[in-house]
């Protein structure tokens, strides 16, 4: 059995998983997802105390996350556990920052030419590092405060309303409210979201649970999203031999495809 997910501070509060220990028994709210390696569709949710039963506790190494905040701790201690002191996992508090390496002096190839001394060649400079918003929570998430902000040095209460991540590293990642949002990253981007739109609700959500101002910037979007462009189909399409398509002998004409909704996630 493999650690696969361990509960975000917002998914224990909103209850996302029971523990299933103690034969079902068990009313505490699971902080950790495993999976059989034998059929990836049997999980089993536990709560640290059923996991200790269980799996002997946390693991020694191989989290699926890399940091475990003390908020996120406090979540667990106190609805995952009936002990007083429960272990908490070997993890740091905060995201390990990447490593970048070392560029500062040119790189020497192994017949002692250093890279980018070539006549006409420019030594190479290290990638910069940049932050692109990838996430941005929803009106749902925040509500369940799903993730927390990691601004003003871990200090800032509020909960996130984005997820930026590293060009350098794609596993270190952000999560900040409105406010610190625009100490860190200037604001929202100006264009490139992962959204097409934000809803008024959504934004309502956003200015009373992921800011202290009272009129915070929200993100350059429409609140409803765009209709998808329909090509032009009434009429019947015409090849360049001057034939309009489906009026050869024995075809139909080919009519535009009708619009379908489909169920393609149940939460």
């Amino acid at each position: 059995w493999d650690l696969r997910h361990v509960y975000s501070a917002g998914e224990i509060r909103a209850r996302a998983a029971a523990c299933m220990g103690l034969d079902g028994k068990c009313d505490s709210v699971a902080c950790s997802r495993y999976v059989s390696t034998l059929d990836e569709d049997y999980v089993w949710d536990t709560c640290v105390d059923c996991q200790e039963i269980d799996y002997g506790g946390w693991p020694e190494d191989e989290y699926p996350v890399d940091h475990i905040t003390d908020e996120h701790r406090e979540v667990i201690a106190e609805m995952c556990s009936k002990v007083e002191n429960p272990n908490m996992p070997n993890l740091p508090s905060v995201p390990p920052h990447p490593e970048v390496p070392d560029t500062a002096g040119p790189q020497v190839t192994a017949g002692g030419d250093a890279v980018g001394d070539q006549e006409g060649e420019e030594q190479a400079s290290p990638e910069e590092e940049r932050w692109d918003l990838r996430h941005v929570y929803s009106a749902g998430e925040i509500r369940a405060r799903a993730a927390a902000c990691m601004g003003l040095d871990g200090k800032c209460d509020s909960v996130a309303c984005s997820r930026y991540v590293s060009t350098l590293d794609e596993d270190y990642v952000w999560d900040t409210c409105v406010d610190c949002q625009e100490i860190d990253y200037g604001g929202w981007p100006e264009d490139e979201y992962p959204v097409d739109h934000i809803t008024d609700e959504h934004r309502e959500v956003i200015a009373e649970m992921c800011s202290k101002v009272e009129n915070p910037n929200m993100p350059n979007l429409p609140s409803v999203p765009p209709h998808p462009e329909v090509p032009d189909t009434a009429g019947p399409q015409v090849t360049a031999g001057g034939d309009a398509v489906g009026d050869q002998e024995g075809e139909e004409q080919a009519s535009p495809e009708e619009e379908r909704w489909d169920l393609r996630h149940v939460y």
